[in-house]
């Protein structure tokens, strides 16, 4: 059973959250499609919640979901062996610090190292899997070209679960795109007989 306060406000909260993304679109449909970016708009409501749609920056929402995709690219790319495009990902200064210490500096040093991990998996393996999950994403706008982000991941192979940790991360805005500045990889923990276990012998 339901308890009812509790249940109502919940609801609204998600009522909130849904009229605040269909706002979001339509202010982005008006600046970007109809050049209408000064016009009003009435502020939205749930039960007991009031939404002022004028009160949200769009500017730093365009941004954290820039950054979620960036984020998101990262761990495709990983698994799917495009280490150009996962190099590519970083700022031509980005580093990538692994969690031995080692700082990967620029795309080149870091799809060199990608490519050398994706190999020794291939041949420790008759058909390598491996797939990166990412959670718990947290991000901090600094400015317009300055983000700051923490996250946790576990990696799954043909083995089973592999290894797990968090990510820090530092993210920079070039151009209209958002890259990598750092990425520091921070192991938790791994799995007995897995492959994080063989590089560690």
């Amino acid at each position: 059973m339901h308890d009812a306060p509790r249940f109502l406000t919940d609801l609204s909260l998600v009522l909130c959250a849904a009229a605040l993304t269909t706002a979001i679109f339509q202010r982005l449909r008006q600046s970007v499609v109809l050049g209408h970016a000064n016009s009003r708009r009435p502020p939205l409501a749930g039960p007991g919640v009031l939404c002022d749609v004028d009160s949200v920056d769009t500017s730093e929402l365009v941004a954290r979901e820039s950054i979620r995709d960036l984020v998101a690219q990262y761990a495709h790319g990983a698994d799917r062996g495009r280490f150009d495009d996962v190099a590519a990902l970083f700022a031509d200064d980005g580093v990538l610090e692994l969690p031995d210490g080692r700082r990967l500096a620029g795309p080149a040093e870091i799809r060199a190292f990608l490519g050398g991990t994706g190999e020794t998996m291939r041949a420790a393996a008759a058909d390598p899997f491996i797939r990166h999950h990412v959670s718990s994403h947290r991000i901090i706008v600094e400015s317009e070209h300055a983000a700051v982000g923490y996250a946790y991941f576990l990696v799954v192979t043909e083995r089973g679960p592999d290894h797990w940790g968090r990510y820090v991360d530092r993210y920079v805005r070039v151009g209209t795109t958002w890259r990598f500045a750092s990425r520091r990889v921070r192991l938790d923990g791994y799995a007995p007989g897995s492959h994080a276990a063989e590089r560690r012998r």
